[in-house]
């Protein structure tokens, strides 16, 4: 996959790697790992490149890790990989996850199962809306496919509850729905994540691009 266009972290506002709507109607899709430096952050940087490249404005894409160290760089590797792909991540920083971060969520999509486990420890509410991302991909086999609406919070709703009642289509989850940190392992262990990633990344973005863009 390549973003047309290419995106600079540092370019984006410091409450939280945003692609802004000038409408004030916006969408959140929050990733969540354990670091903040490796899947997540690969997961939002990509997907924000991919909605932005394709002119959407209205979705807000954000992470975060549960054992985070605040302010860290992406990992080198992560890094690299997005450059080859027109993503430019030298602006990014590690944030650790928090309650309100979930609160304002509208998708929640984790690396692992037991980061899935946490996130509905936090904020039980979240349980309907939070996904890891594999587990994402799966379901979003069972989607149907049509016109995607205008409105963002339409399509994340849309989508969310397509993904919730495509739960049992898509059988038990297991530990094929985890994606395995990558930190302090080989480049073929990175190169596991990423590529295990970036399907679901293609997948999103198309159940949130609206219909007039899709059309161009």
């Amino acid at each position: 996959m390549q973003p047309a266009k290419r995106q600079t972290a540092a370019e984006e506002p410091a409450d939280a790697t945003v692609v802004a709507s000038s409408a004030g109607s916006v969408a959140r899709v929050l990733f969540v790992c354990t670091g903040n430096i490796c899947r997540s952050p690969y997961a939002e940087l990509l997907l924000r490149a991919t909605l932005t490249a394709a002119g959407v404005d209205d979705v807000r894409v954000s992470s975060a890790g549960t054992d985070a160290v605040e302010d860290r760089e992406i990992a080198g590797q992560i890094g690299a990989t997005l450059r080859e792909l027109g993503v430019e991540s030298a602006g990014f920083r590690a944030r650790q996850l928090t309650r309100s971060m979930l609160e304002k969520a509208d998708l929640i999509l984790t690396a692992e199962r037991s980061h899935r486990a946490l996130v509905v420890r936090m904020h039980p509410k979240a349980l309907s809306r939070t996904f890891t991302i594999a587990q994402a991909g799966r379901m979003l086999k069972f989607v149907p496919t049509g016109p995607v609406l205008s409105s963002p919070l339409d399509r994340i709703a849309g989508l969310t509850h397509s993904l919730a009642a495509a739960r049992g289509l898509a059988g038990p989850s297991s530990d094929h729905d985890d994606i395995a940190d990558p930190w302090g392992e080989s480049d073929a262990a990175y190169r596991r994540a990423t590529s295990s990633i970036a399907p679901v990344v293609t997948q999103l973005a198309s159940s949130l691009i609206p219909s007039r863009h899709s059309a161009r």
